[in-house]
């Protein structure tokens, strides 16, 4: 039927209508939006403002959502960085290690004299 309201049609027009509406507003001329409000119907206001919850909605779950992953990043951040300081701390005493270990490797190989030399 020509006219009929249908959920989809009425939500396009309330996003054509929203995206103007928003478009006076960032112009801020007052007369012309006072003049587009005037001639738009109780429903179409109606839908735009409820396309206009749907956005708010919208951008709030992405905002919660971006918030909930800043923190699980935070955590994993923390947990790295705790990781860090102990590898290093492990790094600093597996190469005090090494260098004992070679000190002695090499008081070793003094203490045994060289094939073919001679012992006085």
């Amino acid at each position: 039927m020509a006219g009929e309201l249908t959920l989809a049609s009425a939500e396009q027009a309330a996003n054509e209508n929203t995206n103007s509406l928003l478009e006076l507003i960032e112009a801020g001329d007052r007369v012309r939006l006072q003049e587009w409000v005037a001639a738009r119907t109780r429903t179409e206001l109606a839908w735009m403002v409820l396309a206009l919850g749907a956005g708010y909605l919208e951008r709030e779950a992405e905002a919660d959502a971006l918030h909930i992953s800043g923190g699980i990043i935070r955590r994993e951040n923390a947990t790295l960085e705790q990781a860090n300081v102990q590898l290093f701390r492990e790094r600093r005493e597996l190469t005090e290690k090494v260098r004992e270990l070679r000190e002695i490797n090499e008081a070793r190989a003094a203490a045994v004299p060289a094939k073919g030399r001679r012992v006085a």
